[in-house]
């Protein structure tokens, strides 16, 4: 800024960085992921040259993360809804264990071709995977996203505490792979699902599933 006659500073501070690979840049660095989307940004990756025995094909301006399995179930590796056309390779343990899974196309981008992929490799709980994300091509990069979903386990509102928030009218549900939890209440309900309900004016309100298929009970909490 303009140094002026009363000693004040006036501007802007601008912060640029200058130079440096970005995070999960390469294998060494890879960036910790968790079970839901992780957001990535390959417009300043470098190719690493790092390939599979599942697939020899170069993944261009590739990002890294690391994640570790909490349950041993299928797990989802995607890119779907990315901006730009991926690849993935999912490794073993480290960088240098064996490629578990390669995929090119399976899933659609931003833009509607099915460009996008979708890795899938059954894990055991407490199993470490590395998993590599890039481009098809040198001119692909950009951003998007990586998702890790686990296959066929129980639903995120299995329990009370991942109770789902419910909305006035239809809300769609599935207790096919849902456990017991045996919560205490007005009686008990096999194979639960847990929502939550917070009421936007006085009033009687009715909670049903009578457009549900099978046999079903239904209990109603106050509060917590």
């Amino acid at each position: 800024g303009a140094w002026g006659a009363t000693g004040v500073i006036v501007g802007d501070l601008t912060i640029t960085n200058l130079g440096g690979p970005p995070p999960g840049d390469d294998c060494a660095a890879a960036v910790a992921a968790t079970l839901g989307a992780q957001p990535f940004d390959t417009t300043a990756n470098t190719t690493s040259g790092l390939d599979g025995v599942c697939s020899t094909s170069t993944i261009h301006n590739d990002t890294f993360f690391t994640y570790t399995a909490a349950s041993s179930l299928d797990h989802s590796f995607a890119t779907c809804g990315s901006d730009i056309d991926t690849k993935v390779r999912v490794y073993d343990t480290d960088c240098a264990g064996a490629c578990l899974a390669y995929n090119d196309d399976a899933c659609a981008m931003s833009s509607g071709q099915n460009w996008a992929s979708e890795a899938i490799v059954t894990l055991t709980a407490g199993q470490t995977v590395i998993v590599q994300v890039g481009g098809w091509g040198s001119g692909d990069a950009g951003t998007g996203s990586l998702t890790i979903t686990e296959l066929g386990g129980p639903p995120a509102n299995d329990t009370c505490a991942g109770a789902v928030a419910l909305a006035v009218g239809a809300n769609p549900m599935d207790s096919t792979a849902a456990t017991t939890s045996g919560e205490a209440g007005c009686t008990s309900v096999n194979k639960d699902l847990w929502f939550s309900y917070t009421a936007g004016r006085d009033g009687d309100h009715t909670f049903d599933t009578c457009a549900a298929s099978g046999d079903s009970k239904m209990a109603v909490f106050d509060g917590a």
